[in-house]
């Protein structure tokens, strides 16, 4: 858990973008006339792939997805340690062997399985000479992690911590997850332009679209919440906003909340999900704000807004305002 990240916390976006803007100097470095594609991994580094992405000149975005797409899927692959298994990636172009390099965004890499099993899937539509490097934040890679085919890795920091799991082990008094009513209505703005890198953008092309969810005129404290994997877009809106804003997004990840001294979570909402109402997903550590603003690109998302926006009200938010991104 990050408390950087913009997930599980809520987070300065400016300082989280910069950070992830660290990793992507690093990869940018040795992508130099590089024709070079960036895949972030849904859902906690979709943000962190666009990210590295805007360090790289000329690049073309790709995040996977654990939603359908109508564009053609290109492969799928399993994240065997996850919450959530099966991953895809889709593409309207489906031509990766105009690519130089490759590049693998994830928040964090331990085993390097789920790369390997993305590699094994899309090895065959690469070039035999595509350059392979994985971006992480952490790299927790032990004397006997590896990851085939040829890999350069970048990262911030080295995990040298095997007792994780013990200090995890030693809370017991978990809370109960927090009661909320839905709300009655969720009132929800349009506004046009989307691309998807779930289908694949140019990323300057991809950095103009998403610089079109402005808002102005909104002041005190301010929550900017994205869903699940729709995050870099709401992340760099509540940057442009400025001033005292905070920035965390749902999840499909379900950590169990704890009030013990020196444990993150403190609190947890289950929801129903904005992309599926028979799907669960949660928000942390909610607090009371002047305004709040959510943001999602979910087509048919108003039972999960519904529950969002009563998950913020029962933490004492009134002024909440929803704004949802669509193509023209």
């Amino acid at each position: 858990m990050n408390k950087r990240q913009g997930k599980h916390f809520p987070c300065d976006p400016a300082d989280t973008l910069k950070y992830f803007e660290e990793l992507g100097r690093l990869v940018a470095e040795d992508c130099i006339g590089e024709n070079v594609v960036v895949i972030g991994f849904a859902e906690t580094a979709t943000a962190i792939g666009a990210g590295v992405a805007s360090c790289i000149p000329n690049s073309t975005y790709y995040h996977t997805t654990r939603e359908e797409v109508k564009a053609l899927e290109i492969v799928t692959f399993k994240e065997e340690h996850s919450h959530a298994v099966n991953q895809a990636l889709y593409s309207r172009d489906g031509d990766f062997t105009k690519f130089d390099r490759i590049v693998f965004v994830e928040d964090e890499v331990t085993t390097g399985k789920t790369i390997n099993n993305f590699l094994a899937a899309l090895k065959p539509l690469l070039r035999e000479d595509v350059k392979i490097s994985v971006a992480s934040l952490v790299n927790g890679f032990g004397a006997s992690n590896e990851i085939k085919f040829g890999v350069s890795y970048y990262y911030l920091y080295k995990l040298n911590d095997i007792n994780l799991a013990k200090k995890a082990d030693a809370y017991s008094n978990f809370n109960k997850d927090t009661e909320y009513v839905p709300a009655e209505n969720a009132e929800i703005r349009h506004i046009g332009g989307m691309k998807n890198p779930r289908e694949g953008v140019v990323f300057a092309d991809y950095l103009c679209a998403c610089k079109e969810l402005f808002i102005d005129n909104i002041s005190g404290s301010v929550l900017v919440v994205g869903t699940e994997e729709f995050m870099y877009p709401a992340l760099l809106l509540a940057k442009n906003i400025g001033g005292d804003v905070k920035f965390q997004a749902t999840t499909r990840s379900p950590i169990l909340p704890c009030s013990e001294r020196g444990y993150p979570l403190f609190s947890r909402y289950v929801l129903r999900s904005c992309y599926d109402g028979e799907r669960k997903t949660y928000i942390y550590n909610l607090a009371k704000y002047d305004n709040v603003v959510i943001v999602t690109d979910a087509k048919e998302g108003k039972r999960g807004l519904c529950d969002l926006c009563g998950a913020l009200q029962s933490a004492g938010n009134t002024n909440i305002t929803i704004y949802s991104w669509e193509l023209r």
